[in-house]
């Protein structure tokens, strides 16, 4: 699992990339909200073109950053079975 974070037009983007299942969900989750230390970001996108597999754990993580800042979008995601 990687996680990259770019700003454009004041948008936090975060691309995850590879697999975040239930053994990187914590570590996820904490390199996400460092991104996003003093930014007053319009919104939150969680770019999961190169996402491999996600988790029930996973999915939690984008729950909580979405429960904090209710400004969240996700784009690029496959259907189910597409990968």
């Amino acid at each position: 699992m990687e996680i990259r974070g770019n700003i454009k037009d004041n948008n936090l983007i975060i691309e995850v990339i590879g697999r975040l299942s239930g053994d990187y969900a914590n570590r996820a989750e904490q390199l996400i909200r460092e991104l996003s230390i003093g930014g007053d970001y319009e919104w939150t996108i969680f770019d999961l073109k190169e996402l491999e597999y996600i988790s029930s754990a996973g999915l939690r993580v984008i729950m909580r950053i979405y429960r904090k800042d209710k400004k969240l979008r996700i784009v690029n995601a496959s259907p189910a079975g597409a990968v």
